[in-house]
């Protein structure tokens, strides 16, 4: 059947509407009450493996874009977007890159 968009970018859509992470059950719900895909009976199938294909955290990526993580990792079935980190993300991130920088000018 033939999609209006890409799954990939409405998965991306759909995840930024909530907030960069959430479980399967919770996207394949907001696809369906958006309205915009064309819901067929292997749908939730398609949507898992366009995640899986998109995820260096499955052993289904293809390589290219790294776009998913698994949040709580294999299996739990809750999928964050690579591109939104909340605050606390963000604030490791920082301070993993200071100590990066620190360690660098030691031993430098």
């Amino acid at each position: 059947m033939l999609q209006p968009k890409r799954w990939l970018d409405e998965i991306v859509d759909v995840l930024e509407v909530l907030g960069g992470q959430a479980s399967l059950r919770d996207i394949y719900r907001r696809i369906e009450d958006r309205g915009i895909m064309n819901i067929h009976r292997t749908y939730q199938a398609s949507i898992r493996r366009t995640i899986e294909s998109y995820s260096s955290d499955c052993d289904a990526f293809y390589g290219k874009e790294d776009l998913f993580y698994s949040v709580e990792g294999k299996g739990k079935g809750i999928w964050g977007l690579r591109k939104i980190l909340n605050e606390e993300e963000r604030s490791s991130f920082k301070t993993n890159i200071s100590n990066t920088i620190r360690e660098q000018e030691l031993e430098g």
